[in-house]
């Protein structure tokens, strides 16, 4: 992947991507050009419109998929651990 991007086998389309969402996001704040709502609005909300998906809410019975980490700005993001509701 000297690219640095994963593409269907024989074309040009991005089928994913070589870097985890954390590194992703932690690489975004770093910027210092959006804000922490925003960095994770665009891994998680915007990403879920553009396939079609609908929004996810937490709501007792929904499943969750949380992670806990410290962040201030100008510091880089700090993950501790994910937190995986039931399905």
């Amino acid at each position: 992947m000297p690219e640095g991007k994963i593409v269907v086998a024989g074309t040009g389309y991005l089928a994913g991507s070589w870097a985890f969402t954390d590194h992703c996001v932690a690489t975004v704040l770093a910027l210092n050009e959006v804000t922490l709502a925003d960095a994770i609005d665009m891994a998680t909300t915007r990403p879920r419109a553009l396939l079609g998906l609908p929004p996810r809410a937490l709501a007792p019975g929904q499943p969750a998929e949380l992670v806990l980490f410290d962040w201030q700005p100008g510091e880089p993001l700090q993950w501790h651990a994910p937190v995986i509701g039931p399905a």
